[in-house]
Formats: structure tokens, C-alpha cells, sequence
């Protein structure tokens, strides 16, 4: 890359001939940091001067400055070695760039350059068109894995290199600056009388850098419709064909949304880059896509941008949805059976997500993550529902069980407590885990159905 370009005091250029002697230097020492903390990924042998020198030649090594000092250097090009065909990368189509020897002079090492160099490098990407970012980091370096997956790198697939076993990872960059998004409601429609709630809606998303269109049907025409079950889907299968649509956000809830399923064409669906958003009913749609077409969906209402809560899910939205870090999908939890869980997460509202049993639009079940949360519904309801879970076989397939909020249970102190009913009908074998940031609460964070997590027991 032969840009150059500032950031927070950093200054980003492409590697000259003369400056070999010094990147190779920084190397070294970087090399003799990591061993001192008994991280033996690279060596005498790599990246050796040759190496650096080569990547110099090519102009595709980077070299960061902070004034007249060094601080960092990488290098950016679209090759790959043989073994990143075990890389189970979400878009094998996708434009990509591969990050290779990414070092930071250890004088300037935990002060957060790595993380400002990453960014900078996303930032200058997207303006490119370009998809995704790929790389490979060694599995015993806990500092380099710590700092991709913040930022949202997801591991696909693993190597056996000379050195030792290394992570395959993804980056999906986020959106760009101007970039559309839709808004839809799928399930019931909007009230008018929350118009002037919807246009601060349209006017922060605006702020954060996006450029929100509005669907057809939104608002409340007839009862809770805003327009037939087909208009709905045709409206919302309208954005899925428009390319510079990039997300859709459902702003809606109620009961209604199952009712477009029989007019989606999920072959479209399947084809698409786009994330479907939406919470509460929408779980029908959500596990509907994931059910149809493997793909992911995020369980997430929008409208959170403009509650009570709004700093803190502007700031978490904005980092997650244009920077690509993994802010808003970083929830806290607790185990209350077992230890440990990983899976696939389906689910979403207990109420909503029954209403796919029997349909060809229940998702399989087996060695899932099943999340569970509600708005309403107190004991009586929950046992009906985790009787039909029970009786339907699914906790005899699933791998866990993550319990979001379930708000009106919990505001009027029921009892048993929905840990406790779970536990009753769920069994004493399958693991469980709850958390208070994901539900309906205007202070939830998201979680994407369709992706594979892993739960692990920890402190709080």
C-alpha cells in the first residue's frame, strides 16, 4: 500500500529499501521479547531479512511512525500459504486482504499501537471495497488473540505450521461511512404516534455515519397491519436485491411476523452479504434464515439507539457495526449448571420461537446453544413452554442453555425462578448459563443466531 496517511499521532507509509536495517532490527528484538515471554513464534529463520526484504520490493510492507521513531510494521497482500484451504471462510467469493507479520516495536508495546494499527488498516480496507480481513496467529501468543478477537476475528479453521499450531481468522468489515441501511417491520406495525420516536431513530443512525431507508410498510394502517403478510415480505425482499442496501433493521415486535414467512424466497436470503436485525417476534424470521439457509441473523432492536440506555448502545453499535469490533455482542454471563458449553446459538424469545414447531422453519436443534428470553409470561407460561421444548425432544439434542432476562418473571419476583423451571424440565445434565444482557431490556446487548460460540465458566 503506498498511502500514507495520519492517525492519532501515527503515521502510516510504505516500507523504503533504506530502512531494511531498522525494520529488521525491530524484528529481532520483537523476537526476543516474545521468547522472553516464552512465546516461540518466530525465529532467526522467520521472518529473516530476506523475507522483509522481499516484502519491501513488493511495496507491500507498511511501516507505522510515531515522529522519527518506529513503532510498527506489517504487510498486506492477497497471498496465502496452501494451508489456508482449512480455513472455513464464511464468503469463499469475498474481496480479502491477508495481514502477515504484523510487529510492534517492543519499546511501544502495550500501549495500545497494535489495536490503532489494526483499525487503520480496516478503515483504509472498507474504503477499498474490500470484504474481509484473513490471518493466522499462533495459538500459544494470548496477547495476539486477545487483540483479534476484541475486534471481532473469528477463528475458521486451524494449521500445523514449523513452529507450532496457528488460528485461521476472519474479519467481515463493517460498514462504511454513507453506506444504506433499511428499516423495516416486519412483525406488527408501527403506532403513528410514534413517528417523532422513529425520526430521532432515522436521525441518529444518520450521526453514527449510516443512511437509513425506510421500508413501504411501517406504520399502522389496519389493526396492528401495516400491510398485507405479502407486502411485508415483498418489502422486505426488495432491500435483500437492492445492493446498496448493506443491513436491514427491524424495528417492530408484536405477534405477526410469522405470517410473511411463506413469502420470503430464501434462495435470495442465502445469496445475500446482508445481516437481517430484529428482536422479540422477529426470532421467527431469525431462525427462519438460519433454518432455511444457514445463514446468520443478529437479535437486536435498534430502537435501543434512542432509550434509556442510548450512550452506551450508540457507542457499542458504532465500534460493532462501522468499526467491526466485537463490542455489542460481548455480554457477560454465569453458569448455574455445569461448566462449559459450545454450540451453534439458536433461539431468541421462548414464545415467538415455539411458534416455528411443526414448520419446515425450525431450525435443527441438535448441538445447539439454546437461548431462551421473554418479555412476558410468568410461570404458568413458562412451564407450558418448557414442557413443549421438553416434549418436542429438544433438550435431549441441544449442547447448552443460555437464559437471557425474562422480564415480566423477573419484575414480579416469580417463583420458581425460571432457573429453577429449567432446571426441572431441562434436566440436571445440560449445561446452563444466564445473563442480564440479553433480552428486552434497553440496556441488551446483541447475539448473532447461526454463529458458534463457546461458554466457558468464569468470573464476573
Amino acid at each position: 500500500m503506498n498511502k500514507t496517511g495520519i492517525m492519532n499521532k501515527l503515521i502510516f507509509t510504505s516500507a523504503q529499501p533504506y530502512q531494511l536495517e531498522e525494520i529488521f532490527v525491530m524484528y529481532t528484538k520483537a523476537i526476543q521479547e516474545m521468547n522472553a515471554n516464552k512465546i516461540y513464534q518466530w525465529d532467526e529463520r522467520y521472518p529473516d531479512k530476506e523475507i522483509l526484504a522481499e516484502d519491501i520490493s513488493k511495496q507491500e510492507m507498511t511501516v507505522v511512525l510515531q515522529g522519527t521513531e518506529m513503532v510498527a510494521a506489517y504487510v498486506l497482500n492477497q497471498e496465502c500459504d496452501e494451508e489456508y484451504k482449512n480455513g472455513k471462510w464464511k464468503d469463499s467469493d469475498a474481496k480479502y486482504y491477508i495481514i502477515h507479520r504484523l510487529c510492534v516495536n517492543p519499546k511501544f508495546q502495550n500501549q495500545g499501537i497494535a489495536r490503532q494499527v489494526m483499525l487503520h488498516i480496516e478503515k483504509e480496507l472498507k474504503q477499498q471495497g474490500i470484504e474481509c480481513i484473513r490471518l493466522d496467529a499462533f495459538t500459544e501468543n494470548p496477547y495476539a488473540l486477545k487483540l483479534y478477537q476484541s475486534l471481532g476475528y473469528e477463528i475458521t479453521g486451524y494449521v500445523e505450521w514449523r513452529k507450532g499450531r496457528f488460528c485461521l481468522m476472519e474479519k467481515i468489515l463493517g460498514c462504511t461511512s454513507e453506506d444504506k441501511v433499511a428499516i423495516v417491520c416486519c412483525s406488527n406495525g408501527q403506532a403513528i404516534t410514534y413517528k417523532e420516536k422513529i425520526k430521532r431513530l432515522q436521525d441518529t443512525i444518520t450521526q453514527i455515519g449510516l443512511v437509513p431507508v425506510m421500508g413501504e410498510f411501517v406504520y399502522e394502517k389496519d389493526s396492528v397491519f401495516s400491510g398485507s403478510a405479502q407486502q411485508r415480505a415483498e418489502s422486505l425482499m426488495k432491500f435483500y436485491l437492492d445492493n446498496e442496501i448493506k443491513a436491514i433493521f427491524d424495528i417492530s415486535g408484536g405477534d405477526i411476523a410469522n405470517e410473511i414467512l411463506p413469502y420470503l424466497d430464501f434462495d435470495v436470503i442465502a445469496e445475500s452479504k446482508k445481516l437481517f436485525w430484529g428482536y422479540s417476534d422477529l426470532t421467527t424470521i431469525i431462525n427462519a434464515i438460519y433454518a432455511k439457509t444457514g445463514k446468520e441473523s443478529v437479535l437486536y432492536q435498534v430502537r435501543n439507539l434512542i432509550y434509556d440506555d442510548a450512550e452506551n448502545q450508540i457507542s457499542n453499535f458504532r465500534n460493532t457495526v462501522m468499526n467491526g469490533t466485537n463490542d455489542l455482542f460481548d455480554f457477560k454471563y454465569s453458569f448455574v449448571q455445569k461448566e462449559e458449553m459450545y454450540g451453534t446459538v439458536i433461539g431468541g424469545n421462548i414464545r415467538c420461537l415455539l411458534k416455528l414447531a411443526g414448520t419446515e422453519y425450525w431450525p435443527n436443534m441438535n448441538r445447539k446453544i439454546l437461548l431462551l428470553e421473554a418479555y412476558g409470561g410468568i410461570v404458568p407460561q413458562m412451564v407450558t413452554y418448557l414442557n413443549q421444548l421438553s416434549q418436542m425432544g429438544v433438550f435431549k439434542k441441544i449442547s447448552g442453555i443460555l437464559l437471557g432476562t425474562f422480564t415480566k418473571m423477573e419484575s414480579e419476583n416469580s417463583t420458581p425462578t425460571m432457573i429453577e423451571l429449567v432446571k426441572r424440565y431441562a434436566g440436571t445434565e445440560i449445561p446452563i448459563a444466564c445473563t442480564n444482557e440479553i433480552g428486552h431490556g434497553t440496556n441488551s446487548k446483541g447475539i448473532v443466531i447461526g454463529k458458534d460460540i463457546q461458554l466457558v465458566r468464569r468470573n464476573l
